[in-house]
């Protein structure tokens, strides 16, 4: 897991970051987003900030997405079995 723990005023405070980015164009538009194993998905616009709506519609777009997810997951799996020992990878 990506992130790191600071401590500021006496209180410890932990920022994390996105474990990965995808995108995937559906019906001519380019969906975005950057993806964290907790929290799901976050739809990006094409600067990179959030989009308003954070819960696209379209079956299509969430179909492109688990597909993403998927190669995701399982290139994930290859590279913590190329590296047993690394429980943090």
């Amino acid at each position: 897991m990506a992130g790191h723990s600071v401590i500021i005023n006496g209180v410890r405070l932990f920022v994390d970051y996105p474990d990965a980015y995808g995108e995937a164009v559906v019906n001519g538009r380019t969906w975005r987003w950057s993806f964290h194993h907790y929290c799901g998905p976050l739809w990006l616009r094409k600067d990179g900030e959030p989009l308003k709506c954070q819960c696209p519609t379209s079956k299509a777009v969430w179909t492109a997405f688990q597909r993403w997810h998927k190669l995701y997951q399982r290139n994930r799996s290859n590279d913590q079995a190329q590296r047993p020992g690394d429980q943090n990878a």
